[in-house]
């Protein structure tokens, strides 16, 4: 989604729960690791943690098995 400055985690999150109303996605996605670019972000404060412009966010799923 297009943004036109940096832009919170918490912000972000928001625009995807306007854009999947009436699905799971949320609850989903509370359960993912959430990587900003390659590095990892679990610990930081959503509302704190800023999301350049351009930026890559990936949200990886538990994974199962060894």
């Amino acid at each position: 989604m297009p943004v036109t400055g940096p832009t919170s985690l918490t912000d972000v999150l928001r625009q995807v729960a306007q854009l999947h109303p009436d699905t799971r996605l949320m609850a989903v996605l509370d359960t993912c690791s959430v990587l900003l670019g390659d590095r990892p972000v679990a610990t930081e404060d959503p509302d704190e943690l800023m999301v350049p412009p351009g930026s890559e966010l990936q949200f990886l799923p538990p994974f199962a098995g060894g």
